[in-house]
């Protein structure tokens, strides 16, 4: 992987553009060579690869100001970004160090390929991927980075947590759910695009992520966890989709700004402080009706 095919050669001579190629006993020795060429998409790395892995191990040039890792690369090594004080954007695969991941860890958080090491231009970050107090991982984020776009696998525990910086992150349309502590406190996240695909979002997933001025809740979402998006003091308008059953505790507590927010007809429950610090919603706010099917305009 990372390599293209370009043949068997005797000398300059094509033999064949097969990866097995059959050959007569010749009557004098004849060497045979397999010819390959690193993939131009691979050209800003350093990386080994086998038939079934490709693992990037480093950057040619850290003063670069974008990345775009390819979709097939296997891993990232920790810190294989560490040095790139100017990147301003970068295309992943996955979030972290893995391919395939499904259970949290520190080489599942977004700031495992900038490593533990200080560099000139790198921003120490914390980020959590579990709930004691040894699961948090202390790394170096470029200042300078803003957008993120992950193109495939799954958004774990505290993945970008603690990324203060981030404007923008895109993520796969093809992830199920963002998990607990995903984006928190990411507060200068602007634009975030919960993909279909979702079904539920975790505890703490957005919470103090203060820039977010309006969010959709897709229609596959049952749940909104525990502090979701609590603290995101500049959302003005939530839409809910149809598939929302539960609000639970302190869900929007304190969105100060929250003005707009719609109640699908199927919500059974609403937790205490869900919605800007009020304990019970559904007795303080006149304008829903007993089972809530009825859409709030809300003035903070």
């Amino acid at each position: 992987m990372g390599y293209t095919f370009l043949g068997w050669y005797e000398g300059e001579k094509l033999l064949g553009t097969e990866l097995s190629y059959t050959f007569s006993m010749p009557a004098k020795d004849v060497t045979y060579t397999a010819k390959w060429v690193e993939n131009e998409e691979m050209a800003p790395f350093d990386f080994t690869s086998t038939p079934t892995t490709c693992v990037v191990t480093g950057v040619k040039d850290k003063t670069a100001r974008s990345f775009v890792v390819p979709v097939y690369v296997t891993e990232i090594g920790e810190g294989a970004f560490s040095g790139c004080g100017s990147l301003e954007s970068v295309t992943l695969p996955f979030t972290g160090g893995n391919a395939g991941a499904v259970s949290a860890s520190r080489s599942t958080l977004f700031g495992y390929i900038f490593g533990s090491a200080s560099y000139e231009g790198g921003r120490q970050t914390s980020q959590v991927f579990g709930v004691n107090d040894t699961d948090v991982y202390t790394c170096y984020v470029p200042d300078s980075l803003r957008s993120v776009k992950i193109t495939g696998g799954e958004i774990l525990y505290g993945a970008f947590s603690g990324c203060t910086l981030l404007t923008e992150v895109i993520v796969p349309e093809t992830i199920k759910t963002v998990a607990d502590y995903a984006f928190y406190y990411c507060s200068n996240l602007k634009q975030f695009t919960i993909p279909v695909t979702v079904e539920s979002i975790g505890d703490h997933a957005f919470y103090y992520c203060y820039d977010l001025k309006s969010i959709t809740i897709p229609d596959r979402i049952t749940r909104i966890g525990n502090y979701a998006f609590c603290y995101c003091s500049g959302l003005e308008r939530v839409t809910l989709g149809k598939g929302i059953i539960g609000i639970e505790g302190s869900a929007f507590s304190a969105c100060t700004r929250l003005t707009t927010i719609n109640i699908p007809e199927r919500v059974t429950s609403i937790g205490d402080y869900a919605i800007n610090s009020e304990r019970d919603f559904r007795k303080t706010q006149q304008k829903i009706s007993n089972n809530i099917e009825n859409s709030l305009q809300m003035i903070a």
